[in-house]
């Protein structure tokens, strides 16, 4: 099996030993994690519920580090949700540009 290939419904498969190494590698990278802690401005992180390249628990924690920030997670999408559901993260972005928490 390829790395990562695409069935006929445009998701994402990926062999197992991928997703496992994958997982591994995000819950180890310390990267920049510790400096989120630093960002002032209010954030959004948006997520699949079934993403298998960036899991569920990865963006939470991301979210979570960032002090203005909140988690938005997308039932049943996967990864790349900017081009797979492009008008449902435009409106999940753009009511978020609206509010009155970046207005400010």
């Amino acid at each position: 099996m390829a790395l990562c290939s695409a069935d006929p419904g445009g998701n994402d498969v990926v062999g197992p030993d991928v997703v496992a190494l994958r997982s591994k590698a995000m819950d180890d990278w310390a990267g920049s994690m510790s400096r989120l802690t630093r960002v002032k401005a209010p954030g959004m992180v948006l997520s699949g519920s079934e993403d298998v390249l960036t899991p569920p628990r990865s963006s939470q924690r991301t979210a979570a580090a960032i002090p203005a920030s909140r988690p938005v997670r997308f039932p049943g999408a996967g990864h790349g949700l900017p081009y797979r559901y492009p008008l449902q993260a435009a409106a999940v972005i753009i009511a978020f540009l609206k509010s009155s928490v970046v207005a400010q």
